[in-house]
């Protein structure tokens, strides 16, 4: 491939970018959200499924973006650290449909059981296996990072409370 060089070659390759990206977000976004939908009508009462397989989901969606990603933008291409930060953004709006919609259950959970297994899947499983196995997904990463910091947090809440009415 014939090496490209100079701002004017950057800066239109970086709009390209910016162009795809807000095309794919804007492709994927009504899928993502029917998806995430039938996810929670499928798992109504079972919030464990749930954030397995809406993360599992999500997670696979965000791979694929970032290999199709890869297949026309190349890091050495554009601006290296600026163009991951872009995909970044993009997969993370995706990956945020996903978390509107859980965060509202998440809330609602006052079984200690249930959020302790939910703080255990998302710390494991999800965050420490499928995100360890795919460094390169942040967005996801960090999406699912914030999902575990409310379940946590919902946990210590349901524990306090539940210490100051039954002990």
């Amino acid at each position: 491939m014939e090496a490209r060089q100079g701002d004017e070659y950057r800066a239109l390759l970086g709009d390209l970018e910016q162009h795809y990206l807000e095309c794919r977000v804007q492709l994927l976004g009504p899928s993502v959200r029917s998806a995430v939908q039938q996810l929670l009508t499928v798992h109504t009462r079972d919030h464990t499924g749930l954030v397995r397989a809406g993360c599992a989901f999500l997670l696979h969606v965000c791979e694929d973006e970032f290999q199709l990603h890869s297949q026309f933008f190349s890091e050495t291409e554009t601006s290296g650290g600026e163009a991951r930060e872009e995909l970044g953004l993009a997969l993370e709006t995706l990956c945020l449909v996903l978390y509107d919609s859980l965060r509202p259950l998440i809330i609602h959970v006052t079984h200690l059981e249930t959020l302790a297994e939910l703080t255990a899947i998302l710390r494991n499983e999800v965050i420490g296996q499928h995100c360890a196995s795919h460094p390169q997904l942040t967005a996801f990463r960090r999406v699912a990072g914030q999902m575990l910091q409310d379940v946590q947090e919902r946990l210590v809440y349901r524990t306090s409370v539940y210490i100051r009415s039954d002990i």
